[in-house]
């Protein structure tokens, strides 16, 4: 490939790498100085409406089919098969897809989830500033995962993904795992603990850069005979400050769920995010809204449902 075309497409990968990571995991109050220097940026970009409408505070709930991606131990109580999809309507004309599967097996659960960001078409130029026609890039996350119940009390999951990035026609992959465990602290409250995205970096070509692992914290706390959910998730990725997340969920019957959240990761707008989510039968339809200031809005959609036994 022409060198000339190459060195446009790097640097985007770059913007773009530091373009997600303000939304996606920069401190409210500032942005650190390591910003912008891990690879495979959308690999923050969560899973699901109903958790984005909490903020992104998830770890310790984690009892539905997207505990995938927020923390692998939570399928580990999952009693059904639940798939979901998500369509995220992003920054900048990108759109950001996820699909999920869970399935109990005996003892354990095992799930597979696949993330998918595509950037569309963009001009690209030479190091002389002349075009050189449209270029497309995309990125790709496939993930194999199990849970298993210990005791009563504790339960604990473990996943495995492939990452791989491509701009233009140069292409990258990557190995993760996640790793992640949820203890009950009694029937309306838990605590949890994640890991993410601990593996090999990304290299284009001679430039590389490790993958956004995170150390995250998390709580979920139900109260008002289960029908409030609260939760609370602290995070640490190796290129971003420390944030906290705070989300609620209040059910109305069985069929409307409210959601609020603050996410102490976005930089560029209020950090407030809400939504909805419609149950009819095993159906359910979640949608959030997180504004994120001048940049505009993003909207998130899923679609999930759960099979009889």
């Amino acid at each position: 490939m022409n060198r000339k075309k190459i060195c446009p497409a790097l640097g985007f990968g770059l913007s773009l790498c530091f373009f997600i990571s303000l939304p996606a995991g920069v401190c409210a109050s500032a942005i650190s100085s390591n910003a912008g220097t891990a690879s495979s940026a959308f690999l923050k970009i969560g899973a699901g409406a109903r958790p984005a409408a909490m903020g992104d505070s998830f770890a310790g709930v984690a009892d539905d089919v997207n505990a995938l991606y927020w923390n692998p131990a939570g399928i580990a109580r999952l009693e059904n098969r639940e798939m979901t999809f998500s369509h995220n309507i992003w920054l900048e004309d990108t759109n950001y897809e996820y699909l999920g599967f869970v399935q109990p097996l005996g003892n354990y659960v095992v799930g597979a989830g696949v993330s998918y960001l595509n950037i569309g078409a963009m001009d690209g130029w030479d190091v002389n500033n002349a075009p050189t026609g449209d270029f497309s890039a995309h990125s790709m996350a496939v993930a194999l995962s199990v849970g298993r119940v210990i005791d009563d009390k504790l339960s604990l999951g473990l996943t495995l993904k492939t990452v791989q990035e491509k701009i233009e026609t140069e292409s990258a992959s990557a190995f993760a795992v996640d790793a992640g465990g949820i203890y009950r602290l009694g029937e309306n409250s838990s605590a949890a603990l994640v890991v993410q995205n601990l593996g090999t970096g990304m290299k284009f070509v001679k430039e590389s850069a490790g993958l956004p692992m995170n150390i995250k914290i998390g709580g979920a706390h139900r109260m008002l005979e289960k029908k409030l959910v609260l939760s609370l998730d602290f995070n640490k990725y190796t290129d971003t400050r420390f944030r906290g997340n705070f989300g609620a969920e209040y059910g109305l019957a069985e069929m409307l769920a409210l959601r609020l959240g603050y996410n102490g990761g976005n930089d560029m707008g209020s950090g407030l995010t809400c939504g909805f989510g419609f149950k009819i039968s095993r159906i359910n339809f979640d949608y959030a809204f997180v504004p994120y200031g001048d940049f505009g809005d993003a909207h998130r959609f899923s679609l999930s449902y759960g099979f009889r036994q």
